[in-house]
């Protein structure tokens, strides 16, 4: 019986359904079957050419044999006239490493290692991501695209959206010396980024003095800078005074 992607989703199905009733014994399919098909009575599979498949995709295949407790046999076929790139030897010898529960992680962490993490991710990233961590970088490109997609389609940002831009010419910063821990201060950072009341702002820093000492110039400037930043977005109240000085 054969099987592939470019056949209508009928009578894929219905040939899918005869193979797992038992109808034939044998199942000639592309690379399509390694997406999450559970037939617990395959036991055997022979992929042909395996050198030409990345890893997860041989990790995914090698998982549709072996759904019951019928023990089961993937074979990797590789051309026996010439060799295989080295690349490819080194995913088939990852993958029959493969053995033991998680080994999905494991899988992950050899094809990272193997394709590299890429500039986004990897050592030649130098930029903003680098500076501000991946996670709060996706939050700020997500904004990003947000106000964009509203902006093509012509609708205005809600008022509450307003959020000022404050440039002065210091350091606004944590320095590593006042808080070693990178994720501490890339926490730090996004409880800053995230205050929107100015009590928030005092008792933030009321927190770093008890926790770290005395703030150094560059945090009395980022908090001074989120001061301003919050008076600007928020409607000013008739009581309202100016914000006092940094604390030192």
């Amino acid at each position: 019986m054969v099987a592939h992607g470019q056949m209508a989703p009928t009578e894929l199905e219905e040939r899918m359904n005869r193979f797992v009733s038992g109808e034939a014994n044998v199942l000639l399919s592309t690379s399509i079957v390694e997406s999450g098909l559970d037939i617990p009575t395959a036991n055997t599979l022979i992929i042909h050419r395996a050198d030409m498949f990345g890893l997860a995709q041989l990790y995914q295949l090698r998982g549709r044999v072996g759904r019951s407790k019928i023990r089961a046999y993937a074979h990797l076929c590789t051309p026996a006239r010439f060799g295989i790139s080295e690349s490819a030897e080194k995913r088939l010898q990852v993958l029959a490493s493969l053995d033991t529960l998680g080994a999905g992680f494991q899988l992950a962490s050899h094809d990272m290692d193997q394709r590299g993490a890429g500039n986004l991710l990897g050592d030649e990233q130098s930029g903003h991501i680098r500076e501000v961590g991946f996670e709060l970088y996706q939050e700020m490109l997500e904004e990003a695209i947000t106000a964009a997609r509203a902006q093509s389609a012509g609708l205005a940002p809600p008022e509450d959206a307003f959020a000022p831009q404050i440039t002065v010419g210091a350091s606004v910063l944590i320095p590593e010396d006042y808080v070693p821990d990178l994720s501490l201060r890339m926490g730090l950072y996004r409880r800053i980024g995230d205050i929107t009341e100015r009590a928030e702002i005092d008792g933030l820093a009321a927190e770093l003095i008890d926790r770290f000492g005395k703030l150094p110039d560059e945090v009395k400037t980022c908090w001074q800078s989120s001061k301003s930043r919050t008076t600007a977005a928020a409607p000013a109240s008739p009581g309202w005074r100016p914000a006092p000085r940094a604390p030192s």
